[in-house]
Order: C-alpha cells, then structure tokens, then sequence
C-alpha cells in the first residue's frame, strides 16, 4: 500500500517533465532518457529517501609507452599511477 501511494504521488509530481520513472523491488528510480550521465535518482518504497546514483569519469592520460612522443606532451600514465588511483582514500584528489 506505502509503494503503491509513493509511486502514484512520483508519477503525479513528475508527470509531463519527460523523466523515466520505473519499478524496481526495493525503489522507484527516475532517470533523464538519453542521458545517463545524469545519473539516477533512487527513491525507496519503505522510507522515502531519496538519493543521487551517477557515475563520473575523470580522464587522466595516457598508458605508458603509448601517446605523443613529443617531450613536452602529458606525462604517461605507470601502473603505479592506476594503483594509486584505484586504492587512494575517497576524499583525496586524483
């Protein structure tokens, strides 16, 4: 009854803006069609939170041993360069 009377008042709420809205187990999930760099909004059945899921890239160079050879270029990426990248603390900068 809770899921049936939030994804009702969703739909009203957002109705006309152009959003996906979909039905998964445990969440509503609104998304922009055609943009998911967006990202998605997650909306629970049980609580009503609401919460941002977007994936975000971050070029960072190239491997090693590929790119311009030119000395001035960007300097290429190690492995050590990846590990770091994959394993530093959340709130430290690439």
């Amino acid at each position: 009854r809770a899921r049936t009377a939030l994804v009702r008042t969703v739909r009203t709420l957002l109705r006309g803006t152009g959003l996906d809205i979909r039905e998964l187990a445990s969440a509503v999930v609104i998304s922009m069609p055609g943009h998911p760099d967006q990202g998605r909004i997650h909306i629970t059945y049980s609580g009503g939170e609401v919460s941002l899921r977007r994936c975000s890239w971050h070029y960072l160079g190239y491997l090693e041993g590929y790119g311009s050879i030119d000395p001035e270029a960007e300097p290429s990426l190690t492995t050590d360069n990846i590990i770091g990248a994959l394993t530093r603390p959340d709130d430290e900068p690439l």
